[in-house]
């Protein structure tokens, strides 16, 4: 991973300065979706990395689907399977998609992810959606991302910006190095849910 200040990782996700302020911190107050880095409100003094661009473009191609908040909390929380697509379409020539299927569980809106090459993974989200009690309810709409496609925009993007990107994201997707990151991504993504719930807990309240 390479470490970029913050103007480089704008132009990397493809978003003007007045952009990002306006998406992250704007009436909405909904950060963008991110991997490793941290992005305090003194924006420039935050540590962003290559990956991070990434995973927040993600979330960018998601929005038109399923709205801006929820796309971001989604990719937040399921940092682990955007770290696996990512991955894998630096590390295979099929194109490996993001996916997130929605769906009304008892009135309650409800999203499944799934992420890798178009076969049967993608079959259960067709079937139906599953929330955390163990629940079913069938599938309305499901928003795929090309995150292939997305790797090639970021690097094209910084390239515009004459910053390399060429180098692969992250390890191979069948090594240890990738491993231990991607059990770094699922630990930080109970914690962002906790987080996330905590917020929406105090909304609600």
């Amino acid at each position: 991973m390479h470490q970029l200040r913050w103007k480089q990782y704008c132009q990397a996700v493809g978003l003007t300065p007045a952009r990002f302020r306006n998406l992250a911190y704007g009436d909405d107050k909904n950060p963008l979706a991110y991997a490793f880095g941290e992005m305090p409100a003194d924006m420039p003094k935050g540590r962003y990395f290559d990956i991070d661009a990434a995973v927040a473009r993600i979330g960018l191609d998601l929005a038109p689907g399923i709205g801006q908040s929820e796309a971001m909390n989604i990719v937040r929380i399921s940092g682990a399977a955007a770290l696996n697509a990512i991955a894998w379409a630096d590390y295979t020539d099929a194109p490996i998609f993001f996916a997130v299927a929605e769906g009304e569980i008892n009135g309650a809106k409800c999203f499944q992810v799934a992420s890798g090459p178009f076969d049967s993974r993608f079959e259960r989200l067709v079937v139906g959606v599953r929330n955390s009690k163990g629940e079913e309810g069938p599938t309305t709409r499901i928003t795929f991302v090309n995150v292939t496609e997305v790797l090639r925009r970021v690097r094209a993007n910084a390239a515009a910006a004459n910053l390399d990107l060429s180098d692969p994201f992250l390890p191979a997707p069948d090594s240890v190095a990738f491993a231990e990151l991607l059990s770094a991504g699922r630990k930080m993504d109970d914690e962002r849910l906790t987080a996330i719930r905590a917020e929406l807990s105090q909304v609600t309240a």
